[in-house]
C-alpha cells in the first residue's frame, strides 16, 4: 500500500471508531446493532490490510471483505426497515416484499456467468463486486421509497444512515460498474480504474465523518408528539433511557 492509501485508511478507521464510541456513549447502538457490527468489521479488516499488507492486502482477502460488507449492509437495511415499519403492518409487508425482491434478484444475478472474463480476480473486480454494490444501493433506496410512499416517520439516526449509504454507494456504483466492468474485459482500463479507485476511499472517509456526526450529535427535535412517537417508535424511547 502507498503512503496516501495508508493515511486515508487510517483516517477512515479513526472516524469509524469515533462513530462507534458515539453510538455507545449516546446509547444509539440499539437503534441499529448491525451498523455497529459493520463499523467494527470494516475497522478490523481495513487495518489488517494496513498493518500486515503482505498477508491481508491480497486479492482473496479483498474479496472476502467485499462479501462481508455486502452482507452487513443488507442487514442494516433490513433492521432499519423492520424498526421503521414495526407499527405499520401494510407498509411493513410492502417493504418486506421490496427487500425480498431485491435480494432474490441479487442471488439470481450472482448465479449468472461472468461472460468472457476468465481471470477470477477481474471477474470479482468488474462483475461480482459491482453487483453487490448495486444490491446494497437498491436495498437502502427501497426502504426510503416505501417510507416516502407511506409517509412513515423515519428516525433521524436511521435517516442519516440511509442517506449516507445511498449517496456513497451511488457514487461507488458508477465507479465500479462502468470503469470496473471495462477493466474486466479490457485490461487497458485498469489504469483508469486504479486512478478512480484512489478517489473512492476519500469518499468513504467523508461518509465515515458523517456517521461520526450522526452518532454524536444531540438528539434532534422531531415533529412527532410523544404519544405518536411511543406508538410508532417505541424502540427509540427505550434507546434514549
Amino acid at each position: 500500500m502507498t503512503g496516501s492509501q495508508v493515511l486515508v485508511a487510517t483516517l477512515s478507521a479513526v472516524l469509524m471508531a469515533a462513530a462507534a464510541a458515539g453510538l455507545l456513549a449516546r446509547r444509539r447502538a440499539r437503534l441499529c446493532r448491525s451498523f455497529l457490527a459493520y463499523l467494527v468489521v470494516v475497522i478490523l479488516t481495513s487495518q489488517l490490510s494496513v498493518w500486515w499488507p503482505e498477508a491481508f492486502h491480497t486479492q482473496w482477502f479483498w474479496t472476502l471483505r467485499m462479501a462481508a460488507y455486502d452482507v452487513l449492509r443488507a442487514l442494516i437495511a433490513v433492521e432499519i426497515a423492520l424498526l421503521t415499519f414495526s407499527a405499520m403492518p401494510r407498509a411493513r409487508r410492502r417493504v418486506e416484499l421490496s427487500l425480498g425482491f431485491v435480494l432474490a434478484l441479487a442471488l439470481g444475478m450472482t448465479l449468472l456467468p461472468e461472460g468472457a472474463v476468465t481471470d477470477p480476480y477481474l471477474a470479482v473486480l468488474g462483475v461480482i463486486a459491482p453487483r453487490g454494490t448495486v444490491t446494497s444501493l437498491w436495498l437502502f433506496v427501497s426502504v426510503l421509497a416505501v417510507a416516502t410512499f407511506y409517509r412513515a416517520p423515519v428516525h433521524p439516526f436511521h435517516r442519516s444512515l440511509l442517506l449516507a449509504f445511498t449517496l456513497y454507494l451511488g457514487t461507488a456504483t458508477w465507479l465500479l460498474r462502468f470503469v470496473g466492468l471495462a477493466a474486466a474485459s479490457r485490461p487497458a482500463y485498469l489504469a483508469a480504474y486504479a486512478y478512480l479507485a484512489a478517489i473512492e476511499p476519500l469518499a468513504f472517509a467523508v461518509t465515515a465523518g458523517f456517521w461520526t456526526w450522526a452518532a454524536w450529535r444531540p438528539e434532534p427535535r422531531t415533529a412527532l408528539s410523544p404519544a405518536v412517537a411511543s406508538r410508532l417508535q417505541p424502540w427509540a424511547e427505550a434507546c434514549s433511557r
